[in-house]
């Protein structure tokens, strides 16, 4: 990356990944209880515990994936309104698919791998779709 672009991954990649890690973080919770009821549970959540969810979401995984996005994944000229969920599939890949492919069979049943699958399998999605929406808005800006 030239020193010139240095500048544009932060002005742009830090804000669009904190942005989209928080929305990804609501819906990862919002997808927590979805879980819980779908599995006959009744969920309790506290404040505290979902603030934690979403900055964890927003700072560990919503900033430094951008950071990979604005580097590696945009730069590859996938069409503009696709590359952003073609990311978000990616990261649905290594970071919701591959953990459930690798979960001992003893310790979740097919039902409740199903269930889980269809809850989480939008929160990826959104966030690559959210993240280069953003980018790109904050592109376009200059």
């Amino acid at each position: 990356m030239t020193p010139a672009g240095f500048p544009a991954l932060l002005r742009v990649g830090l804000p669009s990944g904190l942005f989209a890690g928080v929305l990804m973080g609501i819906v990862a919770r919002a997808s927590m209880r979805a879980f819980a009821i779908a599995e006959g549970q009744r969920p309790s959540f506290s404040v505290g515990g979902t603030l934690t969810v979403i900055v964890v979401f927003a700072l560990v995984l919503g900033a430094p994936l951008a950071l990979l996005y604005m580097r590696f994944w945009r730069p590859l000229g996938i069409a503009p309104g696709w590359h952003g969920l073609a990311f978000g599939a990616a990261v649905l890949v290594v970071l919701v698919a591959i953990p459930f492919l690798v979960i001992p069979s003893d310790e979740a049943n097919l039902r409740t791998r199903l269930i889980a699958i269809a809850v989480f399998v939008p929160v990826p999605l959104l966030y690559g779709w959210i993240l280069g929406l953003v980018v790109d808005r904050l592109s376009s800006r200059g």
